[in-house]
């Protein structure tokens, strides 16, 4: 059964540790503070307009024309499938 890990009990252990490995013990709390400082700052991206003035204003039916490049991707990768024996 595993002990209930608290800080005094850390301290109690590092204690015992050799003068000589007490630099890999601050590294490892470095690291994992790093970790959790990176992941609480990172920033969220917002993409909305991303697309504006890139000509796609220009198209009339974008949707339609969205439709319809897919279905063309579809088919083209049905055909390529078929040939292959898959």
């Amino acid at each position: 059964m595993r002990e209930q890990l608290t800080v005094s009990r850390i301290k109690q252990k590092l204690h015992k540790i050799p003068p000589e490995k007490l630099q890999e013990i601050v590294d490892f709390i470095d690291f994992i503070l790093t970790k959790e400082t990176s992941r609480n700052d990172r920033k969220v991206e917002k993409l909305e307009g991303i697309w504006q003035e890139l000509g796609f204003e220009k198209i009339s039916n974008l949707d339609k024309s969205i439709r319809e490049i897919r279905q063309e991707t579809e088919t083209g990768l049905l055909e390529r499938i078929s040939r292959c024996g898959i």
